[in-house]
């Protein structure tokens, strides 16, 4: 039986054993062996949902918007977590698009993922389930009561990026390859792809109820940063290992990659120039 690592104090406090138990719904009577940590059992769903984020970046990236949209309408269906990714990838579907698809069309890639989130909230209601405590409500005068959390969060998130031990070397190459890789617009939303999600997922902790929040912090945080790390890994090392490394400007007509070598991602190259565009041979 696995439990959820959020209420490990109770099996932690000695005389608790009843109540530990009957919090989780099994017989004191009973041998019963609970094992406290993350697993799939106890909704670790985060590895799943960082692939079907990945996926649906490289869709969006390749230009396949009705892959991207199913894609990312399955992101809140895997876990909460995934409405938080989902709204990100609408943000960035409208700056990939912006300029080359009308406001039909774009708006159009949020219908799936709103029927999947509508549905779900109905269901919740139809079954009277009760609402989340981790979190207050959403509000301007919950933001502004908090707002002092907004430096240590910072902080926070600066010392989980850079624990060696957990993520090695990954943002310390992601760093570099933002800097370098900055300029390309299809680079920039690859980027923005791990950055927004990263920093919101840090950001909706000034709304947590957790007593101390930092408590909250240090369990939470980096497992919502693994969402997003399958999708560092991918930008980190397609980027870094591209040779397209873009010119600051002007005329050019050498051979460039539509796409630049992002993982499973299509490439057609094309070659410009100021009166032509032609296939590369």
């Amino acid at each position: 039986m696995t439990g959820n690592p959020i209420l490990q104090d109770l099996t932690g406090l000695e005389g608790k054993r009843n109540e530990a138990l009957g919090h989780f719904g099994l017989s004191g009577s009973r041998t019963t062996v609970l094992v406290i940590g993350g697993s799939l059992g106890a909704g670790y769903c985060d590895v799943p949902l960082g692939i079907f984020y990945l996926g649906s970046v490289v869709a969006l990236l390749g230009d396949n918007l009705l892959l991207f949209s199913v894609i990312a309408a399955v992101l809140p269906w895997i876990k909460r977590d995934g409405m938080i990714l989902w709204s990100c990838l609408m943000v960035l579907a409208f700056l990939h698009l912006q300029g080359r698809q009308g406001w039909k069309q774009r708006l159009a890639l949020i219908v799936p993922g709103l029927v999947v989130i509508l549905s779900w909230q109905i269901w919740l209601w139809h079954v009277g389930a009760d609402d989340c405590e981790e979190f207050a409500p959403v509000t301007v005068a919950i933001f502004l009561r908090n707002a002092p959390r907004l430096g240590t969060l910072a902080f926070e998130l600066g010392r989980e990026l850079l624990n060696l031990q957990r993520w090695s070397l990954l943002w310390c190459g992601f760093a570099a390859v933002s800097i370098l890789r900055w300029r390309g617009r299809r680079d920039r939303i690859a980027l923005l792809a791990v950055i927004i999600p990263v920093l919101a997922d840090t950001a909706i902790f000034i709304f947590s109820k957790g007593d101390p929040f930092l408590a909250h912090v240090h369990l939470a945080l980096p497992r919502l940063i693994l969402q997003v790390a399958p999708l560092a890994w991918a930008v980190t090392m397609g980027l870094g290992l591209s040779s397209n490394t873009g010119s600051p400007g002007g005329e050019s007509n050498s051979c460039t990659s539509d796409h630049p070598s992002y993982p499973m991602s299509p490439t057609v190259k094309t070659c410009r120039s100021s009166s032509e565009q032609s296939p590369c041979r």
